[in-house]
């Protein structure tokens, strides 16, 4: 696994990007009692990030279509 360098400007993002790469590594490491609720929980947030990106295109598109930009 290659590990990118990414410039965070601000102490929050950098504080919080290096508790989600400790979380990973704890995760892939399978070292502690909460691997599996921490892979749960990542699953978890992948499907509603994903979820919440649907519903955004499909509110944005409805609300195109129902304001006649878009002509169906």
């Amino acid at each position: 696994m290659s590990t990118q360098k990414v410039y965070l400007g601000s102490r929050p993002i950098r504080a919080a990007a290096r508790e989600v790469r400790h979380v990973h590594e704890l995760e892939r490491a399978g070292e502690s009692e909460w691997t599996p609720w921490i892979a749960i929980a990542g699953l978890i947030v992948f499907f509603v990030a994903i979820g919440l990106l649907v519903f955004g295109i499909v509110e944005g598109v409805s609300h195109l279509l129902a304001s006649g930009v878009l002509q169906g």
